[in-house]
């Protein structure tokens, strides 16, 4: 049974004019079709229809112009319009299937749907509720096939790309592959794939056909067989060599900055010592700027606390000077308070003492005691009174005279004598207030002395109490000796600092085992992807290997066995000799196959029970193709996989890079903090050294200072002696000059005294001495008188001394009285406790003296010692305020290195040792950072002094280092990339040069397999030219050959020049990829060879060298040709015509093969023949089952009979099929004229 196009309908479609047929048109094209009509009637459209049921593309078959619609939009202007197509599938009339072509709504594509079965006019046609015939839509079709039972006839909704696949049954690979085999063994046109069927249909439908059309198909069939190789489809003939010019010339930059670039390891291994080194320092730098921070933080603190304690002592000042001020008036307002109670109780003494004095000078007690015999003697001088007054009696008259005169002159010295005694009382008060004028001079006089000597006696205590002070602190201090607090301070901080430090070397030794672990674990997982990556490659490699040995098996060497085998598939081989053949003989070009044709036996006589092997896969096409995709498929997921090893590789290289860079790091700390363990040692030992050098000094110091404070306690007490002396001498001498003034004073009042005492004797003597001689005359007269006068004189005498004793008792009663009254009013005792009063109010006041004195020393002192330790302050805060502006310069010199470590310092570091150490290294630092920009700039400018992938890589990396970076970032940051570059761009170039390399082998390969597949290709023509007939008299024994002409091309003997290179290349890399830089050789060869690239790269058009050559015997003559042209040519327009369409089925044979398979070719060239080759030439085409369809204006009525169907087109897209009844004598067929 046989596959066929039956019908074409045309429904409400439009071939010509502007509006749609409104009606259904069909086409038979079976036996031939002769279309006749006017011009314009659509004859062309519809010819150029048939390519669409193979799949051609509209788009591709008709081009849309400017003032052109597309073919689909111009043909199916509404959704009711479609074209259907109604084909048997070769299982007989039974299997009949049809396929419904629509144009998308609001596109310019076709949709296509598959219908089990023949083409239903209800499927589209239908009544309207009034009756009226309407058109259906897709989806009204499918509605009507549901409500008819079909809906599982009909297909879904098919793309162009994809009803192409299915149609001619070449569902190819991807994921919509077992939809597409399922589709096609519902639907496809026919069981044998039908590659390029639908080129070679649309190739001809043309007004007139050329051997270039055929040129055209047959480089685009053998372009698509070596194509998928080199990723090219069939319509793309341009073969081009992807290595261009400018790739080679790239490659070869990269090369040389790569060699370059190995060459540069020395530089590299100084600048890494250079980073290294200049890390330690930066380190260092950042070290000394913890401690200028600390040291700043220090100063800071001194400064503010100094400050403070400037201010709070400022303050204090201030509150001294206020109490001070405060107490100086309490203790003057004492002082005055205690001198006015001195003087008081100096005056209340004074006078006490003078009341003393005064009774004591006057015999006040001996009076007092006498007067207690006042009575008695009283008595005694009453009694002896009237004893005298008895003898006085005898002679009354004479005594009473006498007595008379007698107290006349005692009354006058009596009154005499009272005066001068109360003279005597005011001499007394004289002496009495000048006593106590002298004795308040002589109080001011010693408070003088007392005053001006109490400095000097202070000064004396203070150094001898001081003396003594220190006296017991040599003491002291030479028993336990004392040193300076900072010493102790600095040492115990430099055992703290030998600690931390201690600490800080172990938490050093332990972030540095760490960062060695984490780089050892980094480094087996950079290891490990490293071999992952390798691996990966080695796969990809493997698999493509596979790819490469399976299209080999699809595309074998045209003079290969498998080759043979292929070219012969109707050979019983795979069933019989490819069940034992050696595999490895398939690729062997030197074995001379034939098929012999014998089936009778297996191999040289041997028979076998084949039943028991296994067909080898390889003898399957369909499955190698299946092998490939799923190959390919491998490759891509190899390709995949090593894509991700790679991104693996690159995360786990650069958290490497991260490991390699930390692990520098806690090296270079540790070294840093392990070079300072000498030095923290030597430091405390120093301490150790100091404070013991110290506590000896310190005891040679104490007995220094004890000798010398032993020898000044002595001076101190002599000058203390010396000044007690000096102010006792002054105060003795003051006190013997008042104690000379009293007593000149108490001696000038006895004087006076006793020139009134002595008047008053007088007077009393004169007054005795009258009376003596009142009473000498009266004792005269009374003895004359016989009275004894001289024992009256006695009584009298004893009388009178009665009467003075009493007189004097009674003139002493008033001191009597005075004595009583001072003894009664406890007047000893007063004068006792006046005195101790007035000494007490005298050493008050001098206490207060003193007070104020001390006083005023301890604020003259406090003052002083306020202003010793604010100029100390002053000191401490200029040091500091001198340190911090030192800081500050070297902050400001150290800003640009991060704090590193813990500092040590204390306040006892200075800013210059720390600003000395820091120049020291900050000099040392900018000779090491020119020197590492320097070599940092050699580096750099090696590495990218040309463009190539080194650059490209090295600046690729280098970019994520910011132009503001540190020198040692850039450095570091070079030096890791360039420990890249050769397990990354050196790799990189030489698996760049093997895909280069590869690419030029494969392009020669593939122009190789495009000369073998055109050979193929030709043998295929061959054998489907032998089925094609020739009955033509004047043309005979036509022979033409398909050929490629790419042999003499210049350029492909210059890629012979690579050959040595890839094999050299391939051997030392034909699984690994080498860190090795590609040999100067290769390098020489791929220069030679890029001079053959003068245009920049190598493009063929492949369908430019095919060409043909062969003979004919044209009327009689032997002719030959060797292109297309020539063959054109080489006869009559009618005879060329002959050989091109016998050309046409040859092909149309290698397609379809031996399967019967109808095609419909739509034509105009059957109108150049004459009758005799027309009828010819129709039963060729007969013979090889091609239906022709022409639209030819230049057919006769008589060539009506070789057409099975005539129609003739009309306006609005009317088709109308006629049979005239004509009979043909050649044929003996009878053709009736019937119109419809």
């Amino acid at each position: 049974m046989s596959s066929r196009l039956c019908k074409i309908y045309l429904v409400n479609a439009k071939t010509s004019g502007t509006t749609t047929s409104g009606r259904i048109s069909e086409i038979d094209p079976r036996g031939g079709a002769a279309i006749t009509g006017a011009n314009g009637a659509g004859k062309t459209t519809t010819l150029q229809v048939i390519a669409l049921f193979f799949g051609y593309s509209p788009a591709q078959l008709v081009q849309a112009g400017e003032n052109r619609e597309s073919m689909l939009r111009f043909i199916l202007p509404h959704a009711e319009s479609a074209i259907v197509f109604e084909y048997e599938r070769g299982d007989g009339p039974r299997d009949v299937c049809h396929v419904i072509l629509r144009r998308e709504s609001n596109a310019d594509v076709g949709e296509y749907r598959f219908v089990r079965g023949p083409m239903r006019k209800e499927f589209f046609i239908a009544q309207d509720s009034l009756g009226d015939t309407v058109f259906l839509d897709d989806e009204g079709t499918r509605q009507v096939a549901i409500r008819l039972g079909l809906g599982d006839d009909f297909g879904p909704k098919l793309k162009l790309a994809t009803y192409r696949a299915v149609i001619l049954n070449v569902p190819g690979a991807g994921k919509d592959q077992a939809n597409r085999r399922n589709l096609a063994a519902r639907f496809s046109f026919s069981r044998k794939p039908l590659t390029h069927l639908d080129r070679l249909v649309a190739a001809v439908i043309k007004e007139h056909l050329d051997f270039d059309d055929f040129a055209e198909v047959a480089a685009t069939i053998v372009m698509d067989r070596v194509g998928t190789e080199m990723g090219q489809s069939a319509k793309d003939k341009q073969l081009q060599l992807r290595q261009s010019r400018g790739q080679i010339e790239q490659w070869l930059r990269d090369r040389d900055a790569v060699e370059r670039a190995i060459r540069l390891e020395p530089e590299v291994k100084l600048l890494r010592e250079l980073v290294g080194e200049f890390r330690a320092l930066d380190m260092k730098l950042g070290e000394k700027r913890s401690d200028c921070t600390k040291l700043t933080s220090i100063n800071e603190d001194i400064l503010a606390r100094a400050q403070k304690e400037k201010t709070t002592l400022q303050e204090l000042r201030a509150e001294l000077q206020e109490a001070f001020s405060l107490k100086k008036i309490e203790l003057e307002d004492a002082i005055g308070k205690a001198r006015q109670s001195s003087s008081d109780r100096t005056t209340a003494y004074n006078v006490l003492l003078s009341r003393k004095r005064y009774l004591e000078e006057n015999d006040a007690a001996l009076w007092a005691q006498r007067t207690l015999d006042l009575d008695g003697l009283k008595g005694q001088a009453s009694a002896q009174q009237e004893i005298v007054e008895a003898i006085k009696n005898t002679e009354r008259g004479v005594v009473n005279d006498y007595a008379a005169k007698t107290q006349f002159v005692e009354r006058e010295t009596g009154r005499k004598v009272e005066a001068m005694r109360k003279e005597n009382e005011a001499t007394r008060a004289r002496y009495e207030k000048e006593v106590s004028i002298l004795t308040d001079q002589e109080i001011h006089s010693l408070k003088e002395i007392s005053d001006r000597f109490a400095p000097r006696l202070a000064a004396a205590n203070q150094a001898l109490e001081h003396c003594i002070v220190v006296e017991a602190q040599a003491k002291l201090q030479l028993q336990r000796p004392s040193i300076d607090e900072s010493l102790e301070t600095r040492l115990e901080q430099s055992r703290q600092s030998h600690q931390d430090h201690q600490n800080a070397v172990i938490e050093a030794q332990t972030s540095f085992a760490r960062a060695q672990n984490a780089f050892n674990l980094a480094d087996r997982q950079w290891s490990q992807a490293q071999r992952m990556h390798d691996s990966q490659k080695e796969h990809l490699a493997q698999a493509r290997k596979i790819v490469e040995v399976i299209k080999a098996q699809l595309q074998p060497d045209p003079q290969s066995l498998h080759a043979a085998f292929l070219e012969n598939p109707d050979a019983p081989w795979a069933e019989n000799l490819a069940r034992i053949i050696d595999p490895a003989l398939l690729t062997r070009v030197d074995l001379q196959p034939h098929f012999t044709g014998e089936r009778d036996a297996l191999a040289y006589g041997w028979g076998l029970n084949l039943d028991a092997i296994e067909r080898p896969k390889w003898v399957d096409q369909e499955d190698l193709k299946r092998q490939l995709e799923e190959a390919a498929q491998a490759a891509q997921t190899s390709q995949d996989l090593l894509e991700e090893a790679r991104m693996r590789f690159e995360s786990v290289n650069k958290q490497r890079d991260e490991a390699t860079d930390e692990l520098n790091l806690q090296q270079a700390e540790l070294n840093v903090v392990q070079a300072k363990t000498g030095e923290f040692k030597s430091q405390m030992r120093a301490m150790q050294d100091a404070v013991t050098q110290a506590r000896i000094n310190a005891r040679e110091v104490a007995q220094r200072q004890l000798n010398s404070a032993k020898i000044a306690l002595k001076t101190a007490r002599d000058q203390l002696a010396q000044v007690k002396d000096a102010c006792e001498r002054e105060a003795a001498d003051k006190r013997d000059e008042f104690a000379q003034q009293k007593e000149m004073a108490q001696r000038r009042r006895e004087r006076d005294i006793a020139e009134v005492e002595a008047r008053i004797a007088s007077f009393k003597k004169q007054q005795s001495k009258a009376i003596e001689d009142i009473e000498q005359e009266r004792d005269k007269v009374l003895q004359s008188k016989g009275v004894d006068s001289e024992d009256l004189r006695r009584k009298e005498s004893a009388l009178t001394k009665l009467r003075e004793a009493i007189q004097e008792i009674e003139n002493h009663g008033a001191i009597a009285r005075e004595w009583r009254e001072w003894k009664d009013s406890q007047g000893p005792s007063q004068l006792v406790d006046a005195r101790e009063a007035k000494d007490r109010s005298e050493q008050a006041l001098i206490q207060v003296n003193d007070d104020l004195t001390v006083a005023e020393k301890e604020h003259r002192e406090a003052i002083a010692a306020l202003g010793a330790e604010e100029s100390k302050i002053n000191n401490r805060i200029q040091a500091a305020e001198s340190e911090l502006s030192l800081l500050r310069i070297l902050a400001a010199d150290l800003a640009e290195f991060a704090p590193h470590g813990v500092s040590t310092v204390t306040a006892h570091d200075l800013a210059g040792n720390l600003k000395g150490q820091a120049s020291a290294l900050l000099n040392d630092y900018r000779i090491k950072r020119q020197a590492l920009r320097t070599k940092c700039d050699k580096v750099d400018r090696v590495l990218c002094e040309s463009e190539s992938s080194t650059r490209q890589f090295v600046r690729g990396v280098m970019k994520e280092v910011t132009s503001d970076a540190l020198d040692i970032d850039r450095a570091s940051a070079l030096v890791r990339v360039y420990d890249r570059i050769g397990p990354e761009v050196l790799v990189n170039v030489n698996l760049s040069l093997r895909t280069m390399l590869d690419g030029i082998k494969r392009y020669r390969e593939t122009i190789s397999d495009f000369e073998s597949e055109v050979r193929r290709f030709n043998d295929k023509l061959q054998e489907g030219l032998k089925r094609v007939s020739s009955k033509f008299a004047r043309f005979r024994e036509f022979k033409v050959h398909v050929v490629s002409d790419l042999a003499k091309l210049d350029f492909i003997g210059k890629l012979k020049l690579l050959d040595d290179v890839i094999a050299d290349h391939r051997s030392r890399n034909s699984a690994t990829y080498s860190i090795e830089v590609p040999s100067a050789q290769s390098a020489q060869s791929l220069r030679t060879f890029m001079g053959a690239l003068s245009a920049g790269t190598m493009e063929i058009d492949l369908g430019r060298h095919i060409t043909l050559n062969g003979s004919v015997i044209d009327d009689g003559v032997f002719k030959t040709f060797h292109s297309a042209k020539e063959l054109e040519k080489i006869s009559s327009n009618g005879l060329t015509a002959i050989a091109l369409i016998s050309l046409l089925s040859g092909l149309l044979n290698v397609i379809r093969g031996d399967q019967e398979i109808y095609i419909p070719w739509a034509t105009d060239e059957v109108g150049r023949f004459d009758g005799g080759n027309f009828q010819h030439l129709m039963q060729m085409m007969a013979e090889n089952k091609i239906d022709a369809v022409t639209a030819s204006p230049a057919l006769t009525p008589a060539s009506y009979a070789y057409f099975a169907h005539r129609y003739v087109f009309k306006p609005q897209g009317v088709i109308a099929e006629y049979r005239p009844r004509i009979t043909q004598p050649a044929t003996g067929h009878t053709i009736s004229t019937e119109a419809s």
